[in-house]
């Protein structure tokens, strides 16, 4: 089932009319991606993206954070996330972060979105499910 999934990716578009898809490996027809849409930039006031799981044609609206990008596969490790993770984005902004990825649980796909913040008193991210998607209902029909 791994093999049926495409390395996602999570791309800033800088354009809020525009939401630039990611150049993700196809895969039997279909994609399966991690996107970010910024509303407002970085250097504004109060950044905002919108994160959205796109699977084939359609996406879905994860949530709203402050910003987002792509996490590469190298940090995963750095963000509590299984070696085995698809995709990853998140970010951090004003002393706290949000993050999301997603990963293969038997035949599911799985969002898990986690946050950070400097003044947390434990460690680690928090992550708890978000999305879960069985395969046969992401497989071209």
């Amino acid at each position: 089932m791994l093999a049926a999934l495409a390395l996602s990716s999570c791309r800033q578009s800088g354009q809020s009319e525009n939401k630039e898809a990611a150049q993700p490996e196809p895969m039997q027809g279909f994609m399966v991606t991690l996107e970010c849409r910024e509303l407002q930039g970085p250097d504004s006031e109060t950044p905002q993206a919108e994160v959205f799981l796109r699977i084939a044609n359609e996406a879905t609206l994860l949530d709203t954070i402050s910003t987002c990008q792509r996490i590469e596969p190298a940090s995963y490790e750095q963000y509590g996330m299984p070696a085995q993770t698809v995709s990853a984005c998140g970010g951090w902004w004003a002393g706290g972060g949000d993050y999301f990825y997603t990963i293969i649980d038997g035949d599911q796909l799985l969002v898990m979105k986690g946050w950070q913040d400097e003044g947390q008193t434990d460690e680690g991210f928090h992550y708890e499910e978000v999305k879960r998607i069985a395969l046969a209902e992401v497989q071209p029909k």
